[in-house]
């Protein structure tokens, strides 16, 4: 098991993942988390400035992780955006909400639910990646 942790957790050391979240706290405590599992961390509070981030290069994040529920542009709505204009991204969201009431734009998209479940997290993650190569 102990294996599985440590190619697990080599393997995501090699990838950079973009995180958009509006919670500061929520934003810092993923950021602490995340620093520990990838080879960079990004995060940033809303969509918008997650767009231009990507618009400037978007070959720079292999990851995108939103939060669900954020003021302008939902992170559905950003999921879905990326999905189609940058489809060498893996994306996901990030919700408070429960699964039946996650909003329907959610719907096609995965999400990971609040509290969340860090190891499951990340085993989903490198999960899609292996599923990817």
């Amino acid at each position: 098991m102990k294996e599985d942790l440590e190619m697990m957790l080599d393997t995501l050391g090699k990838y950079t993942i973009l995180y958009v979240e509006d919670n500061e706290e929520m934003r810092i405590s993923m950021e602490d988390f995340f620093a520990n599992c990838f080879k960079r961390i990004v995060t940033v509070s809303s969509a918008d400035e997650a767009l231009a981030l990507l618009r400037e290069d978007s070959y720079a994040f292999d990851i995108v992780m939103s939060d669900v529920n954020m003021p302008k542009m939902d992170g559905c709505e950003l999921v879905a955006h990326i999905k189609n204009a940058y489809p060498h991204i893996l994306t996901y969201t990030l919700s408070a909400y429960s699964k039946e009431d996650l909003p329907q734009t959610c719907k096609p998209h995965f999400a990971f639910f609040k509290p969340v479940a860090y190891e499951a997290m990340l085993e989903k993650i490198y999960e899609d990646i292996v599923n990817r190569s």
